[in-house]
C-alpha cells in the first residue's frame, strides 16, 4: 500500500479496478487482471495488510444483452399471406376454368369454320370428318356410337 493512502481508499480503488464494467452496452475488462490481483494480494499479506473480499462476477449488477430476435425463415414468415393468396385464387378458379373452356371451344370453332371456308358451306364439298355442329373433338363419343348401333 502506498504511503499516505488510507485502507478505505485502497479498497475502493482496488475494487473499482478489479471489476468489469458495463459501458455503452459492452462489458469492459477489469483494469487489474487476476494475475496482478494475486501479486497485490501476496504483497498485502507480506506487509500484514488485511486483504479485502472483492466482489465476484456473481455480485455485479448484471445487465443482460438485448435478446436476439429470431426472424424465422422467409417461408414461415410469409406463410399466412401465401395461404390467403391461395384461398383467394381458388375462389376465382371456377370462373377461370369456365373462361378457358369457352376459349378452347371458340378456338375449335374457328378451326372448323376455317375448314368450311376452304371447302365451302355445302355438305357435299366438306370432308366427312368436319362437323360444324360439334365442338371439334374429332371422334364421336361412345354414346353416339351406341345410338348408331341401335338405329
Amino acid at each position: 500500500m502506498a504511503a499516505g493512502v488510507t485502507y478505505a481508499e485502497f479498497v475502493a480503488k482496488l475494487t473499482e479496478r478489479a471489476t468489469p464494467k458495463f459501458v455503452d452496452g459492452i462489458w469492459r475488462r477489469p483494469a487489474l487482471s487476476s494475475r496482478k490481483l494475486a501479486e497485490i494480494k501476496k504483497q498485502c499479506i507480506a506487509a500484514n495488510v488485511p486483504w479485502p473480499t472483492l466482489p465476484t462476477k456473481k455480485h455485479l449488477d448484471y445487465v443482460p444483452p438485448p435478446p436476439i430476435v429470431f426472424k424465422g425463415h422467409r417461408e414461415q414468415r410469409d406463410k399466412i399471406a401465401r395461404q390467403a393468396k391461395i384461398k383467394e385464387q381458388l375462389a376465382k378458379m371456377p370462373k377461370l376454368i369456365e373462361d378457358m373452356r369457352k376459349a378452347k371451344i371458340a378456338e375449335r370453332k374457328k378451326k372448323v369454320n376455317g375448314l368450311l371456308l376452304l371447302y365451302g358451306d355445302s355438305k357435299e364439298n366438306q370432308p366427312k370428318w368436319v362437323d360444324p355442329t360439334s365442338s371439334g373433338g374429332g371422334g364421336s363419343s361412345k354414346k353416339e356410337k351406341k345410338q348408331k348401333d341401335l338405329d
